[in-house]
């Protein structure tokens, strides 16, 4: 997408170099995929763990292949690539068992996404969530922190199976899968098909509704609620392809930027660049959760003081 002066902006440009490198792995390994399937797979996840590495700060370490390990001891089943955290200690990364307290994003790698794996996906991340939810001990929480996994599942395919309307079809499983979660936090966080598009899970907190004006209130009906739904990148004009790379890369920063603050520069200028993929539309779909959904201290202030405004990283905000 050009800008004003009609220049494009380079960001993109690279972006859309990984976008046909990662188009031209995919033919050449989804060539030799029915004869060793297992092969493929796992040149498959190293263009994912390669692409991360490259893209996000060298201090992250990306692992493929292992199982998160929870608190009791219960192990996940296996999931494909892990984000560890910069502190996470160097020894323990060479084992295939990442402690949860150190998992900061886990994916599972498709070649070419059917339905059975975004429904898979879904139950993964349900259970990694309350196995990694068990991790936090602190007394004291904040309204991001009780909406959202330590641990932010997600799926990353080169591409899909489906011949006629592949976005309405995803969006309609994510859906599906949406009503299936007891608990916002077991929303999948991210579904990225390359040559296809980028879905994010947003959950949005609706102040009491004390605190909405009596003029307004009765068009607010859902005041006091949480609301879910998946959102898809778009756009932000007409005549420009979203990047679904671009999209994933700087959902990824903005999430890690919460707990690694060196990087919320960056996370804002990802997201106010001007780049074809760097907006984020509407979901088709929503569900809604009561104040249940909180604990007892964050429920409590936010009926007390409400939905913080203004501060885009302010974990009181009504976005998470």
């Amino acid at each position: 997408m050009a800008d004003d002066s009609g220049v494009t902006h380079e960001l993109e440009t690279f972006m859309a170099q990984v976008s046909v490198e990662l188009a031209a792995e995919y033919s050449r390994i989804r060539a030799r995929a029915v004869s060793d399937p297992g092969t493929a797979g796992d040149e498959g996840e190293e263009n994912w763990r390669r692409l991360l590495a490259e893209w996000l700060p060298p201090t992250l370490n990306i692992q493929t292949k292992g199982r998160v390990l929870g608190i009791n001891g219960s192990l996940s089943r296996q999931v494909d690539l892990v984000i560890l955290t910069p502190s996470y200690p160097e020894k323990l990364s060479e084992k295939k068992v990442y402690l949860a307290g150190g998992v900061m994003a886990a994916f599972e790698c498709k070649l070419t996404l059917k339905g059975e794996h975004i429904e898979k996906a879904a139950e993964n991340a349900r259970l990694i969530s309350r196995m990694a939810r068990a991790t936090y001990t602190a007394p004291v929480s904040n309204l991001r922190r009780d909406l959202r996994s330590p641990v932010s599942y997600g799926i990353l395919a080169h591409s899909h199976v489906w011949k006629t309307e592949p976005a309405d079809r995803v969006e309609r499983l994510l859906n599906e899968e949406l009503v299936r979660d007891s608990h916002p936090s077991e929303m999948l966080d991210s579904v990225c098909v390359a040559d296809l598009g980028f879905w994010y899970g947003a959950r949005f907190t609706l102040p009491p509704p004390h605190f909405i004006n009596p003029e307004v209130r009765l068009l607010v009906p859902q005041a006091g609620t949480v609301q879910g739904q998946y959102h898809r990148a778009v756009s932000p004009t007409d005549d420009a392809a979203p990047n679904p790379l671009h999209a994933l890369i700087g959902h990824i920063i903005n999430n890690l930027a919460w707990d690694v603050t060196d990087l919320r520069p960056l996370a804002t200028y990802w997201q106010l660049a001007k780049v074809a993929g760097a907006g984020m539309g509407m979901g088709s779909g929503s569900r809604l959760w009561s104040y249940d959904v909180f604990t007892e201290y964050v429920r409590q202030r936010l009926n007390s003081e409400g939905i913080a405004q203004g501060d885009p990283w302010n974990p009181w905000g009504g976005m998470a």
